[in-house]
């Protein structure tokens, strides 16, 4: 027993930590066993988020972790690696939790997915402009890569604006109060920022009217870098569309029981309220970039959510296509790029705080849906009990993530202890 070594924290680093957003709000963020390289990085991410002198220190701090990562290893490694601990603080802020519990009321979810939607928006918008442009250098080509059909780019797959539109719809027009005379226009023009394709009801309108600050400046933010340095968007690519094929696919799952839409028996029921996180593969003609022969493996899939795909056949694809984007990030962008790799990292760990920010922008409050709130779309449907559940339903609620959590806490301590008595 002596001879064993157990890197754990010190007793303060087992503590939990709450972090700002605005609003108000506070976002718990459990500690983890980070290897020591990592830990001074994990600190700035904390201290990044928080306001005042305090907020320039972190960013001191974390520009000095980040100088002392080993910049030669793949983008997708050190992307991963970096952004750990600014994923973990979204996936703990209130309204994810919700999210992924199944206990976000239906309209918080709708409005989430209209955000969701302005932001996809305006990051693919600005994606498919640079490219569209053809224009020269390393900005250009770094889109290119991921998004250019022939650079062997896959961007007709990944863009997700058109299917959050399409579960905006669904969800509208399935709500029992919803009749022509209460759904109006979007007025574009006196909103900065990019406007639904059809009437909404009142509850969204909202978001254009008076936008969360959390929206405004993530929109902001998206224009700003694109105008200043577009191969930058690549970071807020990576972070979206490997987090719709990672985690996405379970919230899918939860989105369809918490929120009663049919059984997807065949391919025309399969996306019907949860196309945002269904994927098209798409087979490429004739690529001729370097990254083409990474897309290889991907290619051999069909549309996801297809009649009989099984969950295993779902999870291999999703995973064939997360390991082409990782090869594209590794071999057709920044590979020798250390100083755009540098830049792509503080990027990712800020798209992650800005997301974080949205999800601080919703109402987590549990409600319950009767089925007179919710038009059936089949005669199967119609027999579906749609709500949302009470915490007692979920077993990601608060307070039993709070009690788990007390519980491994106070279990490493205990370890930490007997391990230092025995040394």
């Amino acid at each position: 027993m002596k001879n064993m070594h157990v890197d754990l924290p010190s007793p303060p680093e087992l503590m939990q930590s709450g972090t700002p957003t605005p609003g108000g709000s506070t976002v718990v963020t459990p500690s983890i066993v980070l290897p020591p390289e990592l830990r001074p990085l994990a600190k700035s991410n904390l201290s990044f988020m928080s306001s005042g002198s305090s907020a320039a220190a972190g960013k001191d701090a974390q520009s000095d972790a980040v100088d002392a990562l080993d910049l030669s290893l793949p983008l997708s490694t050190l992307l991963r690696e970096s952004t750990k601990i600014a994923h973990t603080q979204a996936e703990h802020s209130p309204g994810a939790i919700a999210l992924a519990g199944g206990t976000l009321p239906l309209q918080e979810y709708v409005r989430y997915l209209a955000m969701l939607w302005v932001v996809y928006s305006v990051l693919e918008q600005e994606i498919e402009r640079h490219v569209d442009s053809g224009g020269e250098g390393e900005e250009a080509e770094v889109l290119a890569f991921l998004w250019e059909e022939k650079m062997g780019g896959k961007g007709r797959m990944l863009r997700r604006s058109e299917a959050l539109a399409d579960d905006i719809r669904f969800f509208i027009t399935r709500q029992s109060n919803t009749t022509s005379s209460n759904l109006h226009p979007v007025d574009s023009s006196k909103s900065p920022l990019p406007a639904l394709p059809f009437s909404v009801p009142a509850f969204l309108q909202t978001l254009w009217h008076t936008p969360p600050p959390a929206l405004s400046n993530f929109v902001d933010h998206l224009r700003q870098i694109s105008k200043e340095r577009p191969a930058l968007l690549l970071a807020h690519a990576y972070v979206r569309y490997l987090g719709d094929l990672s985690g996405g696919q379970i919230v899918r799952g939860k989105i369809r029981r918490v929120y009663g839409l049919p059984s997807a028996t065949s391919s025309s029921t399969a996306a019907k309220g949860t196309a945002f996180y269904e994927f098209d593969i798409v087979h490429d003609d004739a690529p001729s970039s370097a990254s083409a022969s990474a897309s290889a493996s991907a290619t051999a899939a069909t549309t996801s959510g297809a009649q009989g795909e099984s969950m295993y056949e779902r999870k291999q694809k999703m995973g064939e296509v997360k390991e082409w984007f990782r090869r594209v990030l590794d071999t057709g962008t920044a590979d020798g790029r250390e100083e755009l790799k540098r830049a792509l990292i503080f990027e990712a760990i800020e798209c992650f705080h800005m997301s974080t920010h949205i999800f601080s922008a919703l109402d987590p409050s549990p409600t319950t849906i009767t089925t007179t709130d919710v038009k059936p779309t089949s005669k199967q449907d119609a027999q579906v009990n749609v709500r949302a559940p009470s915490s007692s339903d979920s077993d990601g609620s608060d307070n039993q993530w709070s009690l788990k959590m007390a519980v491994g806490v106070l279990l490493l301590a205990l370890v930490w202890i007997a391990v230092r008595k025995s040394g």
